[in-house]
């Protein structure tokens, strides 16, 4: 009994990590190596989203399918580390944000802010804005 509590209690954790475990995102820089789950779970804030939730239910369709892309796909995401950190200010509207851009091989496809409140036209997904 005690056996199949853990072994279910290890089910149940792996589950909730994976939405950031499947992720190809990386820093903004060549040098660096992929973000690290726990770098995808940094918040704007207390109580705020983490990185990987603005990410999967952006507003944006590329964003959500190049952070969902399966290890052999050529879609993947490129964040921002300024000297703020991933969470920065500035934008439009003007408000602590994540700016990732979407690659698809070697070339980028856009580049997008996305913002820790969702989005008025859909509660479902937090709201981004992008730019080829």
């Amino acid at each position: 009994m005690k056996a199949t509590i853990i072994l279910l209690a290890g089910l149940i954790s792996s589950a909730l990590v994976t939405p950031e475990a499947k992720a190809k995102v990386y820093w903004d820089d060549t040098d660096t190596p992929m973000v690290s789950t726990r770098a995808l779970q940094e918040t704007n804030g207390r109580n705020g989203p983490a990185i990987w939730e603005v990410l999967v239910n952006s507003s944006n369709s590329y964003v959500r399918r190049a952070y969902e892309a399966s290890a052999h796909s050529v879609h993947y995401l490129l964040l921002r580390n300024t000297d703020d950190g991933v969470w920065h200010p500035g934008g439009n509207p003007d408000s602590n944000h994540v700016t990732v851009k979407v690659m698809n091989g070697g070339s980028r496809t856009s580049t997008c802010h996305v913002y820790p409140f969702r989005d008025r036209r859909d509660t479902d997904y937090f709201y981004t804005t992008c730019r080829r």
